[in-house]
């Protein structure tokens, strides 16, 4: 998010509490904060990047609550409910930074969760694609690749990101899908 005004990464750290209790007002904040500074609509919904993976880190926090606080089985429409609930628009990327995968699946017990989600967050339309065309030379043929009856082809694009304005922020948030919705009294 280089470029972009306001830009950095923060989280809040450790808490006690599960992902779906400490991700939610963390990302209601920011975005509240955004559309103030921007002196964006109440409801404009900043987009929301958050790894594939994070959906089932949510549910399984709210499959982990005590008995009555929510149901065991939460759909991928009702996580985008409850993000578009505090104007959200969330989008679930595949790609994702180092330390955001899982490990190889070794025998044993499975794998946990990553300790952390990041996440970015910026005004719909503060980036642009930049297509800038292609350097295409086509195939390429000669006597030797003709005898192999094979052929070469050689094809370039060049393309950019163009920062429009606005805030981008990289959030990195320690998450536990614990289920703990409250504190200990």
């Amino acid at each position: 998010m280089s470029g972009a005004a306001g830009e950095g990464t923060f989280g809040t750290g450790p808490t006690s509490f599960g992902a779906t209790r400490v991700l939610l007002p963390l990302y209601e904040r920011a975005a509240t904060g955004m559309r103030n500074r921007l002196r964006m609509a109440p409801d404009a919904p900043p987009r929301l990047i958050l790894p594939a993976w994070a959906r089932g880190i949510l549910r399984t926090d709210l499959a982990l609550q005590e008995p009555g606080d929510a149901t065991v089985g939460v759909t991928d429409a009702e996580l985008a409910s409850y993000l578009s609930t505090h104007h959200l628009a969330p989008t679930w990327a595949m790609e994702r930074e180092v330390g955001q995968d899982f490990n190889v699946q070794n025998s044993g017990p499975v794998n946990p969760w990553p300790t952390s989600v990041i996440s970015y967050m910026f005004p719909a339309g503060a980036f642009q694609f930049l297509d800038n065309g292609t350097l295409d030379l086509g195939l390429v043929r000669d006597s030797t690749l003709n005898a192999a009856n094979d052929f070469q082809t050689f094809t370039e694009t060049f393309e950019a990101v163009l920062c429009r304005g606005g805030e981008a922020f990289r959030i990195n948030q320690a998450v536990t899908p614990s289920g703990i919705a409250r504190a200990a009294a």
